[in-house]
């Protein structure tokens, strides 16, 4: 959302006198009244879906003022919640450490790998004696001994596990598994500020000049969809003709000196004038 001081359309022409029309100090200017403008705009840009708003409507500030729409975004936040829920999850799980009941369920396999080495040692000394006086194959033998050294191997992980559930998360893991969820929580932050950006509010209030898009359209980043006026803060650029800029001196226009304003027809004859007492301008 962008502001910018700039005519709002083509107000009116007046004219405006120093002082009383017959004073020979008086000096006179035309102009275009003008408002500050603000731009309604995205910046990630979609299919505007609803424009909630009609050109010469009155908005307050933080009413919805256009609608866009675009899948992707919808899409990415669903995916980033996922993603920060299992952070979440991990984080929690690394810092409380192992529960109990998984601490006894790696004690029963530990008792179940030896119990199953200790027969396979068994095995394999029954059939090296068998090889020795040759009642079996060194191919069975073979078999028997690599069936030891498999039972020995899955004794000595489930001895690893239980030692490393019964030790609890290391403080750089617990570090680690904290790091990532903060970091997928910025991640999701950053995904639902992109989808906000298609639900546009008036900042300010004021009068809807230009409805820039209609409905079905799609609008590029940055593009203006709505365009705003300030009506409380008018303000007047006069220009004087030059050979009476040399009348005209800083502070001459005093607050409280009555000055004198004509508005334009649409011919440019003046249609009507009206007295006015100047003050300290609102910008």
């Amino acid at each position: 959302m962008t502001a910018r001081r700039t005519a709002a359309a083509v107000l009116a022409m007046l004219l405006a006198a120093l002082g009383c029309g017959g004073d020979p100090r008086s000096v006179e200017g035309g102009g275009i009244v003008e408002m500050d403008e603000i731009d309604v705009s995205s910046l990630e840009g979609g299919r505007v879906v609803r424009l909630a708003v009609e050109e010469g409507d009155t908005v307050r500030a933080g009413d919805t003022v256009a609608v866009l729409q675009r899948g992707d975004l919808a899409a990415a936040v669903e995916a980033q919640l996922a993603t920060a829920r299992r952070a979440m999850a991990q984080s929690r799980e690394v810092s409380t450490g192992p529960r109990s009941e998984e601490i006894r369920v790696a004690r029963a396999d530990l008792s179940g790998a030896e119990a199953a080495l200790a027969i396979a040692e068994k095995d394999l000394m029954r059939a090296s004696e068998l090889e020795k006086s040759q009642a079996i194959a060194p191919a069975d033998a073979d078999h028997a001994r690599a069936a030891r050294d498999g039972a020995r191997a899955q004794r000595d992980a489930a001895r690893e596990r239980l030692r490393i559930l019964e030790t609890g998360s290391r403080s750089e893991d617990v570090v680690a598994a904290k790091g990532a969820a903060v970091a997928a929580e910025a991640d999701l932050a950053a995904a639902r500020s992109r989808l906000g950006e298609l639900v546009l509010t008036a900042v300010a209030p004021g009068v809807v000049l230009l409805r820039n898009y209609d409905r079905g359209e799609v609008a590029q980043p940055g593009a203006p969809i709505v365009t705003l006026g300030d009506p409380s803060r008018l303000w007047v650029r006069v220009y004087i003709a030059a050979p009476k800029i040399d009348r005209v001196r800083l502070g001459a226009l005093k607050p409280g000196l009555p000055v004198l304003v004509r508005i334009a027809a649409a011919n440019g004859a003046p249609a009507g004038a009206a007295p006015a007492n100047t003050s300290p301008a609102p910008r």
